[in-house]
């Protein structure tokens, strides 16, 4: 759940109208002028050996479709390079030619998306350098004021039907895929006079979700063992990788140390990374546990949401002042199902509970089906900006939720 708490206060911000580095003359009364700066420094940076040229051609020659091109393209240079940060030439301004990168094999982001570019011009793709506030908190670009607001470069391929976003100082993210690194922000395409502001990719809840389904074996009463099949998507698979990428003992901690149960045991676990402009990592767990249902007497109360309640609440706030951001849409969707023990029937399933307000739904239901409990759980945030005064309706909205969360099954021993 991203919330950001957007500041409000005075602030000056000062860029100079003219001015000069290395001998380049630039501007900032216009994104036009301050583009065009930088499209001089770029001048004879993409220049790059006949060698190179044939590879590129060779490699993308069974291509069908430019994305494959730029696939193609894209993962070459994601394997033979490597980001290291570079702040030298023009005050850290310019980046290394295209040609260098090629020999040595290392650059900045401005250097790497130089060379991207390059390489994509090579065969026949045409595609811009791109200036952008790069960070998953950082502040929105302030349009009506053109000067440096960026710290990071990226590519911009414009297709026919499509915008595809590289990022170049990354050897593992699949192509066109930029997450919460540089998502939904106002960024600089620079391209001479022609430089202009453009937005980014914006991820709805669809492509920023958790789908799960659990089937969980009572056993006993004391006891069960359970499968969790998770399916995280976009940028919650954005979210996974360092648990992904990690080693196989810091895999299992991390995970072991994301499920919340009373007392339980992982005995087996998978992760599975699926490569594409939406990625997706699947996730397979087998555990097992105990001491999940709370006993009293005859009554056994089973707990429906097995691993995923909504726990994090922000604190209160008395005559907040600032307005409130959901930085981005996100979605989970639940299934559980429990077989029930023997010699136990249930005598009271909760109530459908639905929940709707301008920051999101959620819906919770069980139903039964002989000795099963299939619980279904919904819950969407979404993206906005609200008043101060929306903070306590939005906090009172997470707290009605995780009350929910808490729903219980009554079962009665034979």
């Amino acid at each position: 759940m991203a919330v950001k708490l957007t500041p409000n206060y005075p602030l000056v911000r000062l860029a100079p109208n003219k001015f000069e580095l290395g001998e380049i003359k630039g501007s900032t009364e216009t994104w036009k002028d301050f583009g065009a700066w930088l499209t001089n420094l770029l001048d004879k940076k993409d220049i790059i050996s006949e060698t190179t040229k044939a590879k590129m051609k060779e490699l993308t020659s069974s291509c069908k479709t430019d994305f494959e091109k730029i696939k193609v393209v894209y993962e070459y240079m994601q394997k033979k390079t490597r980001y290291v940060n570079i702040s030298i030439g023009i005050g850290g301004w310019q980046p290394f030619d295209a040609e260098t990168v090629d020999k040595t094999s290392y650059g900045d982001c401005k250097a790497l998306s130089n060379y991207t570019k390059t390489l994509l011009s090579s065969v026949g793709i045409k595609s811009y350098y791109t200036i952008v506030n790069a960070g998953s908190s950082q502040n929105d670009t302030e349009i009506g004021f053109p000067s440096n607001q960026f710290n990071h470069v990226m590519v911009c391929v414009p297709l026919e039907k499509d915008t595809i976003w590289l990022e170049c100082t990354s050897q593992r993210k699949p192509c066109g895929f930029n997450g919460d690194f540089t998502d939904d922000r106002d960024v600089l395409i620079v391209d001479g006079e022609n430089s202009k502001l453009v937005h980014t990719r914006i991820y709805p809840a669809s492509e920023n979700c958790i789908n799960r389904s659990t089937k969980v074996n009572l056993a006993d009463i004391e006891s069960g063992d359970a499968t969790a099949t998770s399916k995280y998507i976009g940028l919650c698979y954005d979210d996974m990788m360092p648990t992904y990428y990690a080693d196989d003992a810091d895999k299992l901690k991390k995970i072991t140390q994301s499920i919340e149960l009373p007392s339980f045991s992982l005995t087996k676990f998978s992760l599975v990374e699926n490569r594409s402009k939406t990625p997706s990592l699947d996730e397979h767990l087998n555990l097992t546990f105990t001491n999940y249902i709370k006993k009293m007497g005859d009554i056994a109360l089973l707990p429906l949401n097995f691993m995923n309640r909504l726990s994090s609440i922000p604190d209160k706030v008395r005559n907040r002042k600032t307005d409130m951001c959901i930085r981005r849409s996100y979605m989970e969707n639940d299934t559980v199902t429990y077989q029930l023990p023997k010699g136990y029937q249930i005598t009271d399933l909760p109530q459908k509970t639905e929940l709707v307000s301008k920051f999101g739904k959620y819906i919770s239901q069980s139903t039964q089906k002989g000795s099963e409990i299939t619980y279904t759980r919904r819950f969407e945030l979404t993206k906005g900006t609200f008043p101060a005064q929306d903070y306590t309706d939005f906090r009172d909205f997470l707290e009605q939720i995780a009350t929910a969360d808490g729903v219980v099954a009554s079962l009665k021993k034979l």
